[in-house]
């Protein structure tokens, strides 16, 4: 059952180097009922990072072995799957999406025009500006990960998330602008910003809902940035971790 999140809206910013913000939000109970506040100042800021990496070698999609792996060598040009060094283009060949299940990845950056799907595993983007404009799905305890300046991902695509975790860091960039709800029935769910310039954008997100015994937890640190501000109502508990000068965390609704 969907509680109201009692006491929103808030937003928190610390701006003392050494200081800390602890907050736990639990549906159908008053936050100040479980805010331990030790520094901090609230207010109202959110960072972004306009800055974009020069691109690596590309590897392109080619869809002639399964169609559908992304572990698949056939599946890509060159016969071999893309690795930390390659920038990836899914934007042809054959089949309709892309699946990663079989391991984690790490890669550059990703144009990709068809769905995309990370189910169980971590996929984590290091350069450049990566933008997902089929249906995008994280899942199944995987987790999303954005790191380095000049490092972002755009999901234009309608987007699914459901047992799954967030980070950027050192200036990475998520935006997720299709995000609606999110549910998390199986997992505790961690969303970290860490590093000056580091955000995590689900500003359309408007309900959270968490299974029996899980809880939420939202992070930032060293000037990081996490935006929920339309999140009205959640179910389950989230807790809010902020720390270091900059740092911010919007849940003003």
């Amino acid at each position: 059952m969907l509680g109201a999140l009692s006491g929103l809206p808030y937003k928190i910013r610390v701006n003392q180097a050494q200081s800390r913000v602890i907050r736990t939000v639990k549906s159908d109970q008053k936050p100040s009922s479980y805010m331990k506040i030790n520094y901090g100042v609230l207010a109202a800021v959110i960072l972004f990072s306009g800055s974009m990496a020069s691109f690596g070698q590309t590897k392109t999609w080619t869809g002639a072995g399964d169609g559908v792996s992304w572990t698949n060598g056939s599946n890509w040009s060159g016969g071999t799957v893309p690795g930390p060094a390659n920038d990836v283009a899914i934007t042809s060949g054959a089949d309709s999406g892309v699946v990663i299940s079989a391991s984690d990845v790490t890669v550059r950056s990703i144009q990709c025009g068809k769905a995309f799907t990370i189910s169980g595993r971590t996929l984590t983007l290091t350069g450049g500006a990566s933008q997902f404009s089929g249906t995008f799905t994280i899942s199944n305890n995987a987790a999303l990960k954005v790191n380095g300046v000049g490092s972002s991902v755009t999901a234009s695509g309608a987007t699914v998330a459901a047992d799954n975790d967030f980070y950027a860091t050192s200036g990475g960039v998520i935006h997720l602008p299709n995000l609606k709800y999110v549910v998390n029935n199986n997992q505790n769910g961690t969303w970290r910003a860490d590093g000056a310039g580091s955000l995590i954008d689900l500003s359309s997100v408007t309900n959270l809902t968490l299974g029996y015994y899980r809880a939420l937890y939202v992070q930032a640190y060293n000037g990081g940035a996490v935006d929920l501000h339309r999140v009205g109502a959640a179910a389950g508990a989230v807790q809010v971790d902020a720390s270091d000068a900059g740092t911010v965390v919007d849940l003003s609704g």
